[in-house]
């Protein structure tokens, strides 16, 4: 989410949406490693030159197009494909260690099974056990903060698909059974 913060705020002051797949970065971004993905963003001095440092200093770190910020702008598809070659060899969890203790802005594409075994949301007590009528004890994302006079609390299992259609559409809405019964015929619920 830190890395989307700046498209929340487009969307909301502009309108514009972004994602993955319409996202620009001035180089770098998002580069297959051997076992997934990262998202590299070295846009300030400081953090190119660290980038530099940890890859060893390769020969074209000195190239007079890629001296400044706004050369490496320009040729932005050239350092791209020559970084890429670079994270190609190497692991997501090594690239964003190293890459964090160097100050380097990197962060690693998690999968589902990395954030259920990762410690830091163990730690924040993230994920809570559930018993669901349907698939079992679970997992599930619980809240991102804790109050300490206001705990969350879990009360329910999420629900099941169209569990609470009588509820809603025939107490909330005020439709009859008859109802219910066409709008499942024609597809709508």
């Amino acid at each position: 989410m830190a890395l989307y913060q700046m498209f929340i705020t487009c969307y909301r002051n502009q309108g514009k949406l972004e994602s993955r797949a319409t996202q620009s970065f001035p180089w770098a971004g998002t580069l297959r490693c051997k076992d997934g993905y990262v998202c590299l963003l070295p846009n300030e001095e400081h953090q190119w030159k660290a980038l530099v440092e940890w890859m060893g200093h390769p020969a074209w770190a000195d190239d007079p197009r890629f001296q400044t910020a706004r050369q490496r702008m320009e040729n932005s598809i050239e350092l791209t494909a020559l970084v890429s070659q670079w994270v190609a060899g190497q692991s997501r969890h090594d690239l964003q260690r190293e890459g964090q203790a160097r100050g380097v802005p990197i962060a690693m594409f998690s999968t589902p099974q990395d954030l259920l075994a990762s410690g830091q949301m163990k730690a924040r007590g993230f994920f809570v056990e559930v018993d669901h009528p349907e698939v079992g004890r679970q997992k599930y994302p619980y809240v991102p903060y804790h109050f300490s006079e206001t705990p969350a609390r879990y009360e329910r299992p999420a629900p099941s698909l169209g569990q609470h259609n009588a509820e809603v559409y025939g107490g909330l809405l005020g439709y009859t059974r008859e109802d219910l019964v066409r709008l499942r015929a024609a597809g709508a619920i």
